[in-house]
């Protein structure tokens, strides 16, 4: 069986899912919860190449959310990654002024994540 068989059967027997994050024409982004341990995840299916996401399977960034499994068949792609509880950027500038010091943290945050996927060609 290949992973993306075995990923879309994982996820409709061992997970709960939360919400329906973002639906699309080329596919889905759900919150998924892990009956057994508890544990949140996000879990993509969509139309297109899963190229990107193989990349970063193995890229360890505290500024990215962890890859935990891609699977690719006849041009779709499925995936399984980590849920990263917090606000949005949008949110965040929505709240009003940052101080500055919360302005360096963002950008230092933001440039640590760009610099890892463009040394990687994903960007």
């Amino acid at each position: 069986m290949e992973i993306y068989d075995s990923l879309l059967g994982a996820v409709c027997d061992e997970y709960d899912r939360i919400t329906l994050i973002k639906k699309s024409e080329r596919g889905e982004v759900t919150l998924i919860r892990h009956r057994a341990s508890g544990n949140r995840y996000i879990f993509r299916h969509f139309s297109g190449s899963s190229e990107v996401y193989r990349k970063l399977l193995t890229v360890s960034c505290p500024n990215l959310p962890q890859i935990m499994e891609v699977g690719e068949k006849e041009g779709k792609t499925a995936l399984l990654e980590e849920y990263v509880q917090g606000d949005t950027l949008g949110e965040i500038l929505q709240g009003g002024l940052l101080t500055a010091a919360q302005a360096k943290q963002i950008t230092r945050q933001l440039c640590m994540a760009l610099w890892v996927l463009h040394s990687l060609g994903v960007c």
